[in-house]
C-alpha cells in the first residue's frame, strides 16, 4: 500500500513540475514585452508603397507616393514638393520632412520637421528627438522619449539662417566668377543661346520643366544599368559631371538673359556696352535673390534654382547648343548694337 502511494506521487509530481515551468516562462515573456517598450515600426510594402529594405530612402522634388514610404536601417528624406498620402516609416533610421505627409510619421531615430513640412496627424518618436520648425504644420500630436526642440534655421536659430544665407552668396559668387569666364570663352554660341529664350520663351520654358522633371529618373537608370555592368561604374562620376555642369551653364544663360534685361531697359548704365559687366551684372542678380531665397524659404528657393538652370538648358537645345541659324543675334548691349 505504501509503495502504491509513492508511486502515485511520483505521477503526481511531474506535471506539477512542467505547469511550474511553463508558468515562469509565461511570466518571463510578459515582463520581456512591458519593458520592450513601443514596438519598432517595420515596413511592410504593398501596392502604391514606397519601401527600402535595407538603406536610405530619399524622395525627390515632385514625386507622389500614393501610399506609405518606409525603411528599414535606413533614413529617409521628403523634400519639399514631395508628398506621401498615408504614412512615413523608419525602423533604426532618421526621417526629414520638408514636404506633405497625409497622415502619421514614425520612427525610431530622429525627426526633422521643416518649414514647409506638412503632417496630416502624429508625429512619434521612439530612442530619438523631434526637431519642428515652428513653421511646420502638424495635424495630430507630438510623441516622443526625448526632447522637442526648433530646427536650426528657425525662429530662434538666427544664427544658423545666417550662415545659410552667407553660404549661399559665396556660391553665389563663384558662379558669377566662371560663369563670366565661359561668356567670355564663347560669346556668340551662348549669345545665341539666349536669344532663343527671348525670342521663344514658352517652348523653352517648357522644354526645361520637362527636362527636369523627367531627368532625375532618367539619371537614376542610367546608374544602375552603369552600376550592373561593373565597368560602367568608371563613367557614373563623369555622367553625374556632365549633367551637373549642363545644368549650371544653363543658369549663367538665364542669368545672361536678365542682364540683357537690365542693358535693354537702362537700369545698367555702367555697362557702356561692356560684355563683362553685362554677363556680370545679371549673374550677380539672379545668384543674390536666388541665394536670399533659398536661404529664407528654401522649399521655394531650391525648386526654382533647380528649374531655372533646365530652363537655359531647354534654350540650348532649341538653339542647338547655340548653333541654331535663327539665333544670331550676338551677345551685346544697346549702346554696342547702336554703335
Amino acid at each position: 500500500m505504501k509503495a502504491r502511494l509513492h508511486a502515485g506521487r511520483h505521477r503526481l509530481l511531474l506535471p506539477l513540475l512542467a505547469c511550474a515551468l511553463l508558468l515562469g516562462l509565461a511570466v518571463e515573456s510578459r515582463q520581456e514585452a512591458a519593458h520592450a517598450g513601443p514596438q519598432q515600426p517595420i515596413p511592410v510594402a504593398g501596392e502604391g508603397d514606397r519601401v527600402v529594405a535595407n538603406g536610405d530612402l530619399t524622395l525627390t522634388v515632385g514625386e507622389v507616393v500614393e501610399h506609405n514610404a518606409g525603411a528599414l536601417f535606413g533614413n529617409i528624406v521628403v523634400p519639399a514638393g514631395a508628398e506621401v498620402k498615408n504614412d512615413v516609416s523608419a525602423a533604426h533610421g532618421n526621417i526629414t520632412i520638408g514636404g506633405k505627409v497625409g497622415h502619421d510619421v514614425v520612427a525610431t531615430g530622429n525627426v526633422t520637421l521643416l518649414a514647409g513640412a506638412e503632417v496630416g496627424h502624429d508625429v512619434r518618436v521612439t530612442d530619438g528627438t523631434i526637431r519642428r520648425d515652428p513653421k511646420a504644420k502638424v495635424g495630430g500630436e507630438l510623441y516622443s522619449d526625448g526632447p522637442i526642440s526648433p530646427t536650426p534655421n528657425s525662429e530662434g536659430g538666427l544664427l544658423g539662417g545666417i550662415l545659410s544665407l552667407l553660404g549661399n552668396l559665396a556660391l553665389g559668387v563663384v558662379f558669377v566668377g566662371l560663369g563670366t569666364l565661359l561668356v567670355l570663352a564663347a560669346p556668340k554660341q551662348i549669345g545665341r543661346v539666349v536669344t532663343t529664350l527671348e525670342i521663344a520663351p514658352w517652348p523653352t520654358v517648357a522644354v526645361g520643366v520637362i527636362t527636369g522633371l523627367f531627368l532625375l529618373p532618367v539619371l537614376g537608370l542610367a546608374s544602375l544599368i552603369l552600376v550592373i555592368t561593373v565597368v560602367g561604374i568608371l563613367l557614373l562620376p563623369f555622367l553625374w559631371l556632365a549633367v551637373g555642369l549642363a545644368w549650371a551653364g544653363g543658369l549663367v544663360v538665364t542669368g545672361l538673359w536678365a542682364g540683357r534685361r537690365l542693358a535693354e531697359s537702362g537700369h545698367l548704365p555702367a555697362a557702356e556696352g561692356s560684355l563683362l559687366i553685362t554677363a556680370a551684372a545679371g549673374m550677380g542678380v539672379l545668384a543674390g535673390l536666388l541665394a536670399i531665397l533659398s536661404a529664407v524659404l528654401p522649399w521655394l528657393g531650391g525648386p526654382l534654382t533647380y528649374f531655372l538652370g533646365f530652363i537655359g538648358c531647354g534654350a540650348a537645345l532649341l538653339s542647338r547648343l547655340g548653333s541654331h541659324p535663327r539665333a544670331t543675334r550676338p551677345l551685346e548691349t544697346p549702346e554696342r548694337k547702336a554703335s
